[in-house]
């Protein structure tokens, strides 16, 4: 009982270009700078002032270039937070378990089921190993659809919560990516 009560799942969301992108952009804006300086004809201390303002753009944007994204169970509540940098949290959706209406896997037919409401990607990547759908109803009975990557802890905490609600589908999803594993 005490594994279902609590559970943290961290993935690391994978950016390909996004550090080459703005590592080029630091460059350009501190060469366009020290070009446009040196044809004015600026003074030697406002030309520094490139590479201070270079720093600070370094400072405010590196962190949002390594982002984890974690699932937490905490008695019967999933959490869906994104973490920046290794420091701040933003802590996207929270939702109740037991107001689950449906968990299903995520694919091309799934698509049409889900847009109807409001859509939260709690998906780092789009090579996710096992994506599924996460179907709630809020406050003002709305729909939330929150899209997540689960693995076989995740599905038996949904199973545990609300039995009804799991679909038989996705533990078949997560062992045919397991046997695919094995076989790779």
């Amino acid at each position: 009982m005490a594994d279902i009560q609590s559970y943290e799942r961290v993935l690391k969301k994978k950016q390909t270009g996004l550090k080459a992108a703005l590592i080029a952009t630091y460059a350009v804006i501190a060469s366009f700078w020290f070009v446009i300086a040196i044809r004015v004809g600026l003074h030697p201390a406002m030309i520094l002032l490139a590479p201070l303002s270079v720093v600070i753009a370094v400072l405010l944007t590196w962190k949002y270039t390594n982002v984890e994204y974690e699932y937490s169970f905490m008695a019967g509540t999933l959490t869906f937070s994104k973490i920046y940098g290794k420091s701040r949290r933003k802590t996207v959706i929270e939702l109740d378990i037991r107001k689950l209406n449906a968990v299903f896997p995520y694919n091309e037919r799934t698509e049409q089921r889900i847009n109807d409401g409001k859509l939260v990607s709690g998906i780092p990547s789009s090579y996710s190993t096992n994506p599924c759908v996460c179907a709630f109803e809020d406050e003002n009975e709305e729909k939330v659809y929150f899209l997540m990557d689960c693995d076989e802890q995740s599905a038996k905490i949904f199973k545990f919560f609300n039995p009804s609600a799991t679909d038989r589908a996705i533990f078949d999803a997560l062992k045919n990516a397991e046997s695919e594993a094995k076989n790779a």
